[in-house]
C-alpha cells in the first residue's frame, strides 16, 4: 500500500496532467465548438460578438477577424420590397394601416422578420418619406438659365406629382420633422435657388419654409376635400387652383426682393 507521501505525489501528478489536458483542450473547444456557436447566435439574432483575433491549436494558428459583424438572418426580399408593401398599405388605409403586422401579412412572413430590416414602424415610415423625396428630380433646380420663378414652379409641380400619387405620405411629412438626407438636400437646394435669385441667407430660409407650407397645406386640403370648394369656378381643376395659389405666393416673395 502506497504511503501518504506517495499518494500525495500521485494526486499532484494527476492534477498537473489534468491542467495540461485542459490547457490543450480549451483552445480546441473554443475553435471547434464555442466560436461557431457564437457566430451562429450573432447571425441569427443580429447581435455583435467580439472574438479573439487568433488561437493556436496543435501548432496551427486559427485566425478570426476582429472586425465586428452585424448580420441578420438570410433575407428573402429587399428593403425596397418592405417599403413597397408599406407604401401600398399607407396609400390605402393611412399610417395606421402601415403597421409592422400589416406589412408582414402582406409579404407573407412573421412580424419578427420585418424587424431584421427596420427597427420599428417609425423607421419604416421615415424611410418611405425619404424614398419619396429622393425621387424628386433635382435637375429642375440646376438650370440657372431659366428664371427663378420657373425653377420654383418646377420644384413645386414635381413635389405635387409625387405626393399626390401617395397621399398618405403628406400627413407623415406634416406630422414629423424631416431629418433624412434626401429631405435635407431638397431643403438646401430650394434655399440655394432663392439665394441665387437675390435673397440673403435668412430670407432664403424663410422663403423655403413658406413654399413648403403652401405645397403641403394645399395638398392636404386637396386630399381631404377633392371636390371644388365653395364658389370655385366649375371648370377649375385641382392643379389650376394649386398653380394659382403658388403664383400668388411667389408674387409676394418676389415683390421687393427678387428679380
Amino acid at each position: 500500500m502506497p504511503s501518504g507521501e506517495d499518494a500525495r505525489g500521485f494526486v499532484a501528478d494527476v492534477e498537473e496532467g489534468r491542467a495540461a489536458l485542459l490547457s490543450d483542450l480549451l483552445p480546441v473547444v473554443e475553435v471547434l465548438i464555442v466560436t461557431p456557436f457564437l457566430y451562429a447566435v450573432q447571425d441569427l439574432y443580429s447581435v455583435q460578438v467580439i472574438l479573439p483575433a487568433s488561437r493556436t491549436v496543435n501548432g496551427v494558428r486559427h485566425m478570426r477577424s476582429t472586425t465586428s459583424r452585424r448580420r441578420g438572418p438570410r433575407r428573402a426580399f429587399s428593403e425596397d420590397e418592405v417599403l413597397d408593401a408599406a407604401q401600398q398599405l399607407l396609400d390605402k388605409g393611412g399610417a395606421d394601416a402601415a403597421s409592422v403586422r400589416g406589412i408582414a401579412k402582406k409579404l407573407g412572413v412573421a412580424p419578427n422578420t420585418i424587424y431584421t430590416y427596420f427597427p420599428d414602424k417609425a423607421a419604416i415610415l421615415e424611410a418611405l418619406v425619404e424614398r419619396l423625396l429622393g425621387s424628386v428630380d433635382h435637375g429642375v433646380f440646376a438650370d440657372d438659365s431659366r428664371p427663378w420663378r420657373e425653377r420654383v414652379e418646377g420644384v413645386a409641380l414635381e413635389l405635387r406629382e409625387h405626393l399626390a400619387a401617395h397621399p398618405g405620405a403628406v400627413g407623415l411629412i406634416v406630422g414629423d420633422p424631416l431629418s433624412g438626407p434626401n429631405a435635407f438636400a431638397l431643403n438646401e437646394r430650394t434655399k440655394q435657388l432663392f439665394a441665387d435669385a437675390g435673397l440673403d441667407a435668412a430670407d432664403a430660409a424663410r422663403a423655403t419654409h413658406v413654399l413648403g407650407v403652401y405645397i403641403l397645406g394645399a395638398l392636404a386640403i386637396e386630399i381631404a376635400h377633392p371636390e371644388n370648394g365653395i364658389d370655385q369656378p366649375a371648370h377649375d381643376t385641382a392643379l389650376d387652383r394649386y398653380l394659382w395659389g403658388l403664383r400668388r405666393v411667389l408674387d409676394g416673395l418676389g415683390r421687393d426682393s427678387l428679380g
